[in-house]
């Protein structure tokens, strides 16, 4: 997928979960909920054949997604990829209400390198409406701030 192609899409979706799902950024809803309404947007225009958008995922293959030196077990808020294999990863998500931590963007940057494959990495900051993308270019991890 082409990095402008994935700019337009996460524009998209994101304008979708601000305007149809404001409100749930009004209620103080836990950001599970958020999450689900822009995997659901994302679902729409990233779901083909095998390729399937998931929520909360946990899995590498068929065993635990670990990353890290010390091990540290990776729940990832969306996931778009084709599960069971690592041939067609092609991009992780952190969504967060308030604030991207350090963990959040370790993950991140982990599921962007070698061993996971993803092509893109994202991270997002609902409420300050803050977009980073983490691409892997000549084996650098390059993290970009996006204007939406």
């Amino acid at each position: 997928m082409e990095k402008n192609e994935l700019i337009e899409i996460i524009r998209e979706c994101l304008g979708q979960v601000y305007t149809q799902g404001s409100n749930l950024l009004e209620i103080s809803i836990h950001e599970i909920s958020i999450n689900c309404r822009l995997a659901r947007y994302l679902a729409n225009f990233l779901e083909r054949g095998t390729i399937t958008v998931d929520v909360e995922y946990n899995r590498h293959i068929d065993q635990l997604k670990n990353y890290g030196v010390e091990g540290e077990s990776a729940i990832v808020d969306i996931v778009v990829h084709q599960r069971l294999t690592d041939d067609n990863n092609l991009v992780a998500f952190e969504c967060k209400k308030e604030l991207i931590s350090e963990v959040d963007t370790r993950k991140i940057r982990a599921l962007v390198g070698v061993e996971f494959n993803y092509q893109y990495g994202i991270t997002i900051t609902y409420f300050k409406r803050l977009v980073r993308l983490y691409q892997m270019v000549d084996g650098k991890i390059i993290e970009e701030i996006l204007e939406l």
